[in-house]
């Protein structure tokens, strides 16, 4: 996979030493607006237990750092002796890291999302320069720290179609992209492309459309019965509708629906960004039952309360009072209801008693 050989300058330096936007992400701010809490220092040195492709045996190490060459720095446990260790030597790496569970709990419960993911990157900073070792035991917990981060992001800009609009979030998308460049590193695992593609997403959500594009282009298009294959589609969604190419955007979402993979965001977002597109394109009455399928779908989440707040604008405006101009039904759930008083009534803009009145009285001779 060649995309995650491609690693840019401020990227590694992020590694090492501008771990603070995960930090400060969350910080209270100073009068002057910099973030409270900086952390400038590298990494303290990790706890591990490696086993080599030469031999069978458990090795109990530090580990250090990396040289300018990408060789492991490590001691043997105790011992002050440095020593080096190619990658591809290293069989197996059991890296030892931990995170504040009963804060991470907390901020799950309260669904503060992005405080979730980050109790976890904090715990977890130690490892992000060693994930590339094979079949190691961070990758998945960084991930899950960088969907948790972007999630919480997606929150604070409602899922927002223009990057433009997603600039109050964007220390979340930072973080979690970093978070994900990390993890895309573990070319040996099979998630590696996942995080590639959670990449590509924040990059569009920080307006670097060009830069987005470019990744997602080396990546190679997963068959339709590949997990990842929902998750790449909807990342192309978000990159065209980036570039205001909304019925192509629309496309690729329904994509993201139809084979959706078992991470629990890709098809909420398919679907807020199929209806963001569809007001775009003033087609208010299947942006109406986008929306109206996510509320009953999605219950007490924040996908729930955006949908909510979708459906209102367009009944208090108006624009689905006059009949479709193409007569189609619900693109994903094929309803032929009359949707406008089922929406009213959802929204308690109309009573459930006023409307079996209003029924009966009309079936009258």
């Amino acid at each position: 996979m060649t995309g995650t050989r491609d690693f840019s300058r401020w990227f590694r330096l992020a590694l090492c030493c501008v771990f603070a936007v995960l930090v400060a992400a969350q910080a209270q701010q100073a009068g002057d607006g910099q973030p409270v809490v900086k952390v400038n220092a590298p990494p303290a040195a990790l706890q591990a237990e490696l086993r080599l492709v030469k031999d069978k045996q458990r090795h109990k190490v530090s580990l250090i750092g990396r040289d300018s060459a990408g060789l492991v720095i490590y001691q043997l446990e105790g011992s002050s002796r440095r020593s080096v260790l190619k990658p591809s030597a290293i069989r197996r790496a059991k890296m030892k890291f931990s995170y504040d569970k009963k804060t991470y709990r907390k901020a799950v419960k309260a669904r503060d999302w992005s405080g979730a993911g980050l109790v976890i990157a904090r715990g977890i900073r130690p490892i992000l320069p060693f994930l590339d070792l094979k079949d190691n035991n961070g990758v998945g917990t960084t991930l899950r720290a960088a969907k948790l981060i972007m999630r919480g992001g997606d929150e604070k800009s409602k899922c927002a179609l223009m990057p433009a609009d997603r600039v109050v979030a964007a220390r979340d998308y930072k973080a979690a992209y970093v978070l994900a460049r990390a993890a895309a590193r573990a070319e040996w695992s099979s998630r590696a492309e996942e995080a590639q593609l959670l990449a590509c997403m924040c990059l569009v959500h920080l307006g670097k459309q060009t830069e987005a594009e470019a990744v997602l282009e080396r990546i190679a298009e997963p068959e339709p019965d590949q997990d990842d294959y929902g998750f790449h589609c909807l990342a192309r969604a978000y990159a065209l509708a980036a570039r205001e190419k909304y019925e192509e955007a629309i496309e690729a979402a329904v994509c993201a629906v139809d084979f959706e993979t078992k991470d629990i965001d890709v098809f909420p977002n398919a679907l807020i960004l199929t209806g963001r597109c569809y007001e775009k394109l003033e087609e208010w009455h299947r942006a109406r039952d986008v929306y109206y399928a996510l509320v009953r779908l999605f219950n007490k989440m924040h996908y729930e309360t955006l949908a909510r707040e979708r459906l209102l604008f367009i009944m208090e405006k108006g624009h689905t009072k006059s009949d479709e101009k193409v007569s189609a039904k619900n693109v994903f759930f094929g309803n032929d209801e009359d949707l406008n008083a089922k929406v009213n009534e959802l929204l308690g803009l109309v009573k459930k008693t006023d409307k079996k009145k209003s029924l009966k009285t009309e079936d009258l001779p």
